[in-house]
């Protein structure tokens, strides 16, 4: 009979056991999702902030902006190519984001935040428009749920 007592006894502790076990990894989880909630926020703002260093960093992207931001046509081959590039690097970046996004990464608040920074600099530099379509063309990012925000 007192054997009996104990088995209940100690089968309570381990529930209890197993209960503050699962609690706690719960907790862990909440935190460890927080912690790349937080690292992807930081990286998706330190590229932001690359791109606009380097608008002010190189005199030839500067004036490249400042061409596409007038609506001037008339490139060189070297500014066609640039334009090409950044338009894919817009692209490309919103994509990720929401990779990132459907990951469960970045809360709808902070995607958004992070498109409309895109879409800033889309309609700031508006030449950079055609670009853009030719890049989500050519990238097949039409399907893509976060280029609906760039429009």
């Amino acid at each position: 009979m007192n054997m009996d007592k104990i088995n209940k006894w100690l089968t309570l502790v381990a529930n209890i056991g197993v209960l503050v076990g699962i609690i706690f990894l719960s907790l862990e989880i909440n935190q460890s999702n927080r912690i790349a909630e937080r690292d992807a926020r930081s990286e998706s703002v330190a590229q932001e902030f690359e791109l606009q260093k380097s608008f002010i960093k190189n005199a030839e992207v500067s004036a490249l902006m400042l061409k596409l931001s007038s609506g001037e046509t008339d490139l060189t081959p070297l500014e066609e190519f640039q334009a090409e590039s950044f338009a894919q690097l817009l692209a490309l970046r919103a994509a990720d984001l929401n990779i990132i996004y459907e990951g469960g990464f970045l809360t709808e608040e902070t995607l958004q935040r992070q498109i409309r920074g895109i879409t800033l600099n889309i309609r700031r530099i508006s030449g950079i428009v055609p670009y853009m379509e030719n890049t989500m063309k050519e990238l097949d990012l039409y399907g893509e749920a976060s280029v609906r925000y760039l429009t």
